[in-house]
């Protein structure tokens, strides 16, 4: 793990914990989701990369409801990384990440659209099944943008969502990832 890595994990757990705290007398406007499933990332730049499969889980607080918009703010821990199958390398990597998201309601489905602001928490490279020791150089932050869609029925849902880093978490590659999977929606 870099030395930056824990400060600024310990700066996205206060800030959600921060953002998550209400007063009672209000808690009955807003609704809180775990969402939890697979993920399927790579690394897009110069050379394909093919994915690597993982899992994310995260719990959201709604800041904003409104009868067809919601705001929520969040933490999230994620798996992936990506691969190169021709070459026998794989790169695994995990973050926690605090994302900010903005939902339209239409009936049972709804459409996100937010950011993730996520940091690495641990990374490890194999070469033809070994791990290779030292520094990968990966950045300690990255800064994705997601967009998707699900569907509700009664306190459950199905989603899928796109995301994409706007920084190059190494030299000219940007994380890319799909997220399907299952949301439970608390009163």
């Amino acid at each position: 793990m870099n030395q930056l890595t824990l400060p600024l994990l310990a700066t996205a757990i206060l800030t959600s914990t921060v953002l998550f705290a209400q007063d009672d007398e209000k808690e009955h406007h807003h609704h809180n989701y775990f969402r939890a499933g697979y993920q399927m990332t790579d690394l897009v730049g110069d050379v394909a990369y093919d994915i690597r499969p993982g899992f994310y889980a995260g719990y959201n607080h709604t800041i904003v409801k409104a009868p067809l918009i919601g705001v929520s703010v969040g933490a999230e821990y994620n798996t992936g990384g990506a691969r190169l199958d021709d070459f026998d390398i794989e790169i695994a990597t995990s973050y926690v990440g605090v994302p900010a998201n903005a939902r339209l309601k239409l009936g049972p489905v709804y459409v996100d659209a937010g950011f993730d602001a996520a940091f690495l928490i641990g990374d490890k490279l194999t070469v033809d099944g070994n791990e290779v020791e030292g520094d990968n150089d990966l950045e300690t932050f990255d800064l994705l943008g997601h967009a998707g869609v699900g569907v509700k029925f009664l306190f459950l849902g199905l989603e899928a969502r796109y995301r994409y880093g706007f920084t190059e978490v190494t030299e000219g590659y940007r994380n890319t990832g799909i997220q399907i999977g299952a949301v439970l929606f608390l009163p």
